[in-house]
């Protein structure tokens, strides 16, 4: 039969092929624009989409409607995805972190256990994605405690939400300058200092001192996060100006002159200077 054919190429169990489908189901643009681009298998979702067949679509399509319209179904939904976050299988566990930022607020109890996955740099930026659709702001107790974490890739994904989430969590601030000023990863204090940068609200004094930095990825992103800060006060564009002429990467050097609109050394650079890479 055809569907022993699919349970073969998957090796999944029968619970877990049903999960994935009604998962499909309930959001069937995943199939429509495409797996592939999200990163999934080709071969799992044409047998999965192929298991669908099998089930008869009105049979498949009644049990996922509940899910979308009952909260007590919902949250059976939610439980058997988190469950699916520690399978092996990627393709499954890859789906079901997309499922779960698909279900946005529905689903802020399994943000703690998202974070956890962060340790794995193949899933990084698709949980930070998740965590952000779902609503950090929802879970702070969790995002806190995930940049504290002995893990820089942990440190760096509660980073990277903060920055990328409409919904600021000021109290991770203090944490956030510490990052950036003293963690040992230079992934981590960039990315710190973009999360600032994200708050808008003038955060001069800790970005500033990060021109400091011996890493000219820091400097420029601290740089960068000064410019997303909103409109410079003078002492800040003073400090600027000196950094244009003083800091010996290039890299750095441009990034001030797009935030202080001022590219006279652009124009008086000489081919050396433009080439001048290994700066540090």
């Amino acid at each position: 039969m055809r569907s022993d054919h699919v349970r073969e190429r998957l090796r999944l169990p029968e619970l877990v092929l049903k999960l994935v489908s009604v998962v499909l189901c309930f959001f069937p643009d995943i199939v429509q624009a495409g797996p592939q681009s999200a990163g999934f298998n080709p071969i799992f979702c044409d047998a999965v989409v192929e298991r669908l067949e099998d089930w008869g679509a009105q049979e498949t399509l009644s049990e996922a409607l509940p899910f979308s319209t009952s909260e007590r179904s919902s949250d059976v939904l939610i439980e058997c995805l988190m469950d699916c976050l520690d399978l092996e299988h990627a393709n499954v566990r890859d789906l079901a972190i997309l499922a779960l930022g698909r279900l946005g607020d529905r689903s802020v109890g399994a943000i703690p256990r998202l974070l956890g996955l962060l340790t794995s740099e193949d899933l990084h930026a698709r949980v930070v994605l998740a965590v952000v659709s779902i609503g950090p702001a929802r879970s702070e107790k969790a995002i806190l405690a995930a940049l504290d974490n002995s893990s820089s890739l942990v440190r760096h994904g509660a980073c990277w939400v903060i920055q990328l989430s409409s919904e600021k969590i000021v109290s991770a601030l203090p944490r956030l300058g510490e990052l950036l000023l003293h963690d040992p990863d230079l992934r981590v204090r960039a990315i710190a200092a973009e999360a600032i940068g994200s708050f808008k609200h003038g955060n001069y004094g800790l970005l500033l001192r990060a021109l400091e930095d011996e890493s000219a990825i820091v400097r420029a992103a601290a740089v960068e996060a000064i410019g997303m800060s909103g409109e410079l006060d003078k002492l800040t564009e003073e400090v600027l100006r000196e950094r244009l002429h003083s800091d010996p990467n290039l890299f750095v050097r441009v990034a001030i002159e797009s935030v202080i609109g001022d590219y006279s050394w652009s124009r008086k650079a000489t081919l050396k200077e433009v080439f001048e890479l290994d700066g540090k």
